[in-house]
């Protein structure tokens, strides 16, 4: 196994658990505050299943791919921007906001409406860097199953971010309809 296919079977890993957990916490939150820590222990269960059940098939997995050189240098180039948006969206969004304690524990953790930065120009930064990376993933290992992730990221972050978004109208009310008027939710806006 190579650098890239190891990479890209680690996000698979994460890839499968992280919208399931999040679709959880938006779309059922009132619940799952009621489970408060114990809700953390679902991503770590279904990472040891997932990850055993991958590297377990590894090899059948791994022998169907679609690359070149052109798709190689566009997952280079998708891992790069991926990674520049990562340290921009970092310097407005903290540690906890970044793993839904606001969401958990709205009284000891505040939240604030986060419209600077990369923020003024698109509404879920992180969730385009999974869309990029997973993108990015496909083209640098050729994997068809990365490919799959890709189609599953995307529609998998839309849906939470609508989720996420009806959230935030409760929480922010006018100003956050304000912001969804003024700033498009995946794909900045070309003047």
């Amino acid at each position: 196994m190579n650098i890239f296919d190891a990479v890209a079977f680690g996000y698979i890993v994460y890839m499968l658990i992280l919208p399931v957990w999040w679709l959880g916490i938006h779309s059922r939150i009132r619940a799952i505050r009621r489970l408060g820590w114990a809700y953390y222990m679902l991503p770590v269960l279904l990472f040891f299943l997932i990850t055993f059940f991958i590297f377990y098939n590894y090899s059948t997995v791994s022998q169907y791919r679609i690359n070149t050189f052109y798709t190689f240098f566009a997952g280079i180039i998708l891992a790069g921007i991926t990674m520049m948006i990562d340290l921009y969206r970092g310097t407005n969004y903290s540690f906890s906001t970044l793993i839904g304690l606001p969401e958990f524990f709205p009284r000891k953790y505040k939240s604030k409406l986060i419209t600077s930065g990369i923020f003024s120009y698109i509404r879920h930064p992180r969730y385009l860097e999974y869309m990029l990376f997973a993108l990015g993933m496909a083209f640098l290992t050729g994997l068809i199953i990365c490919y799959l992730l890709f189609f599953y990221v995307l529609i998998a972050f839309n849906i939470i971010a609508r989720y996420e978004e009806k959230e935030l109208i409760q929480r922010f009310g006018k100003k956050y309809i304000a912001y969804m008027k003024r700033v498009p939710r995946f794909l900045p806006k070309i003047n």
